[in-house]
This record gives C-alpha cells, sequence and structure tokens, in this order.
C-alpha cells in the first residue's frame, strides 16, 4: 500500500510542493528575522546619535551659562570696586569736611555761613 502511494504522481508532486513550500517559508522566516536585527541595529545607532547630540547640547549650554555667569561676575566686580573707591571718597570728603568744620570760627553763630553753604554743596 505505502508503495502504491509513493509511487502516484500527485502524491509526489503534492510532497515536492510541500517540501518547497516548507523550504520558502524558512527562507521567508530567516530573511524576516534578519530585517529586525537590521532595523534594530538602525535605530540603536538612531538612538545613540540622538544621546550623543543631548549630551554635546547639554554641555555647550552648560559652557555659555559658565561663561554669562563668569562674565557677570566680572561686571559686578567692577561694580563693586567702583563703588567701593565712590565710598572711600565720600568718607575723604566728610573727614575734610569735619577738619574744616571744627577749624570754623563761625561754627558756633547762629546761621550758615558761606563758608558751611560750600561744604554742603561739596557733599551734594
Amino acid at each position: 500500500m505505502w508503495a502504491t502511494i509513493l509511487t502516484n504522481n500527485w502524491v509526489r508532486r503534492g510532497a515536492v510542493a510541500l517540501a518547497l513550500f516548507v523550504a520558502l517559508w524558512g527562507y521567508g522566516a530567516l530573511k524576516d528575522g534578519q530585517g529586525y536585527k537590521r532595523a534594530e541595529t538602525v535605530y540603536q545607532l538612531k538612538i545613540e546619535k540622538l544621546k550623543s547630540d543631548q549630551a554635546l547640547q547639554a554641555i555647550t549650554e552648560l559652557e555659555r551659562q559658565q561663561a554669562a555667569n563668569e562674565a557677570a561676575k566680572r561686571r559686578e566686580a567692577e561694580l563693586l570696586a567702583d563703588l567701593k573707591q565712590q565710598n572711600n571718597d565720600l568718607d575723604q570728603l566728610l573727614l575734610e569736611q569735619s577738619v574744616e568744620a571744627l577749624q570754623d570760627s563761625n561754627a558756633n553763630g547762629g546761621g550758615i555761613n558761606a563758608s558751611s553753604v560750600r561744604r554742603l554743596n561739596q557733599i551734594k
């Protein structure tokens, strides 16, 4: 009985077709899996590039912020030095005015004389 089935042309053709179908299906499955691996590799590279671009942008932004902070610190230091100089100048002027006021012979008078007005005007 098996001999008759195996010698039948339709059975042989069906077996060959089934073998061909299984071979093509296996080849397709193999190629499909390789396509996924290729796509995974491509997208992994894209993700890594995005991460490195973001890291570079973060570093660039930090450097920009540090430069801006340093410039602001320099401006503040210059302003502070200028204010200290102005304060020292004002202290010196007040000291000179105090000495002149102590030496003014009309200091105990009832009004403001010309030298007192001059000293007051210098403080403005």
